[in-house]
């Protein structure tokens, strides 16, 4: 699909941290504004939803926070 990206090593690095391998499958969930994607990506028994976005994204922290506490539920 070359609407998905291809994971940078610090992803890789989390997905792995998680339980996801390299056979992980991604699908597009969506988009939002400043370039932000958001992908499923599913492995197994692991699920998640992933936010794309430059490191200079001022809203990043401010998702983050948002994942942290969904993930809580």
């Amino acid at each position: 699909m070359s609407n998905i990206p291809t994971p940078s090593s610090k992803i890789s690095e989390v997905l792995r941290a998680n339980g996801f391998t390299d056979a992980a499958t991604w699908e597009v969930a969506g988009s939002a504004g400043s370039g932000r994607g958001y992908y499923r990506v599913h492995d197994g028994s692991h699920y998640a939803i992933l936010q794309v976005c430059a490191a200079a994204d001022d809203d990043f922290k401010r998702f983050a926070s948002y994942g942290k506490t969904f993930h809580s539920f």
